[in-house]
């Protein structure tokens, strides 16, 4: 699902979300249109207000490497973890 079917889905307004972010809505507006892609902490901040997954989005492979570098600096170790079970 694209981020603005998440949004039209949840029954929200982009001013309504750029308001509850503190951003613009033009900058709202150029996520609905895949202009931008929000940074990785806005993408997280957005699926908790559109009452989705971040997955949902379908994120570009620059998100994702955004993604990774969160996960590797909160969560050192995790590769780790994963392969344990193997």
């Amino acid at each position: 699902m694209a981020i603005a079917q998440a949004r039209k889905r949840a029954g929200l307004r982009q001013r309504q979300v750029a308001k509850a972010l503190g951003v613009s809505p033009s900058a709202v507006s150029m996520w609905d249109t895949g202009a931008r892609m929000p940074r990785a902490d806005t993408l997280v901040k957005l699926a908790v207000l559109y009452g989705c997954t971040v997955d949902e989005f379908g994120m570009p492979a620059e998100t994702e490497k955004d993604l990774s570098a969160i996960r590797a600096k909160y969560m050192p170790g995790l590769e780790q973890l994963a392969g344990a079970d193997e």
